[in-house]
């Protein structure tokens, strides 16, 4: 299944794929900052760090192609 977006498709599997991979970098953000700092009460800053660190992480799996359909 392709999705079409910015001209471009997108194919349903990789989406899933990266979804995927970005819920798991959250949550082993999330669990790890737990863990170190033991923040039971930063609800927001522990959610800014982890989604900044989720989108930083995605955007170079991103750019290094690895999500690319040539592979």
């Amino acid at each position: 299944m392709r999705i079409r977006f910015l001209g471009h498709y997108l194919y349903a599997p990789v989406l899933v794929l990266g979804l995927i991979e970005a819920l798991a970098i959250l949550f082993a953000h999330v669990v790890a900052l737990r863990l170190v700092h033991g923040t039971a009460g930063q609800g927001r800053l522990l959610c800014a760090s982890g989604i900044l660190v989720t989108a930083c992480a995605i955007l170079s799996l991103v750019t290094m192609g690895l999500y690319s359909q040539r592979l």
